[in-house]
């Protein structure tokens, strides 16, 4: 995440410094987009590859006033286009989703609210729906899936929830702007009547541009696109917990938590040809390092 910048040309500049740069919005992301929306967002870059900017390995993250999801979480998922022909993607990521309560998500406790309060080690997935792709336009733009949230709380197919992060996952055969050439994954807020709902879009990177958003062509759970989707997810989880309003918690050149670790995976173990570092549940996963807020430590994947 970066502060914003008022014009696309500054936001390309100063996000342009490497494939991995990380921009104006909270995300998984290459160079910021160019859509006005994106000063108010935050996005992890795209880049398998491209760990955060040296700079960020040292600098501290720090508190800036505003609002920290103290929990616990509430995960509330869109499943954007045909998921139905992908059974098997879907179980990975429900089965990542219902288990994100682990030391992984407790790095997020070092970063209190202004009252003193610790982010709770607890995330819960609440509500699953699915969606059918617009006819229309032929991509879908960030506006279109901040649109996609509004139209499902104005149904009521999900409760308004000031504790609860709104997942956007799109089906590999959407086309999405940006995806997979400036960003993985991001995540923002709006205003739906006197509350503030927090959601994330994170794209289903499998087919020829897979490398670009995932470490490996394996995985540990047999589908690398999944996996791929598992370490954006965590990634866009953590720093929408911890800077919500892009007001809470990021170092000096406007890194997030999870930015200052990207694409870094720490101590890890093969299942099968794959790498993984975790075991949630059943599952082996393989995700991205968070930054804790404990000095000395930087890095880490769990307290």
């Amino acid at each position: 995440m970066r502060p914003p910048i008022t014009t696309a040309a500054a936001r390309l500049a100063v996000a342009g410094f490497v494939v991995a740069a990380v921009l104006t919005a909270t995300s998984c992301a290459l160079p910021a987009p160019t859509e006005a929306v994106a000063a108010e967002r935050r996005s992890q870059r795209a880049s398998a590859a491209a760990p955060a900017a040296p700079a960020a390995a040292t600098t501290p993250v720090r508190y800036h006033g505003g609002p920290v999801m103290t929990g616990p979480v509430r995960l509330y998922v869109i499943w954007l286009g045909e998921w139905s022909a992908n059974p098997t993607r879907k179980r990975i990521l429900v089965h990542f989703m219902s288990h994100l309560t682990s030391p992984w998500f407790a790095i997020n406790r070092g970063y209190p609210d202004a009252a003193g309060r610790r982010v709770q080690n607890s995330v819960r997935l609440v509500r699953q729906i699915s969606v059918a792709v617009p006819a229309a336009p032929a991509r879908l733009t960030d506006t279109h899936l901040a649109d996609t949230v509004r139209r499902a709380l104005d149904a009521e197919r999900f409760p308004v929830d000031r504790s609860g992060i709104y997942l956007v996952l799109t089906h590999r055969s959407v086309d999405k702007v940006g995806f997979l050439t400036r960003h993985c994954g991001w995540h923002d807020y709006f205003w739906y009547g006197s509350t503030t709902i927090k959601y994330a879009f994170v794209g289903d990177p499998t087919g020829p541009n897979l490398r670009v958003c995932a470490p490996q062509a394996v995985s540990p759970n047999g589908d690398a696109g999944a996996d791929a989707m598992a370490s954006t997810i965590a990634h866009e989880v953590a720093e929408a917990v911890t800077n919500p309003e892009f007001t809470g918690w990021f170092d000096d050149g406007g890194y997030e938590n999870a930015d200052k670790c990207a694409w870094q995976y720490g101590r890890r173990y093969r299942v099968g040809r794959a790498w993984a570092n975790m075991r949630l549940g059943r599952r082996h996963y393989y995700i991205q390092m968070n930054w804790s807020n404990t000095p000395g430590v930087g890095c880490t994947l769990g307290t």
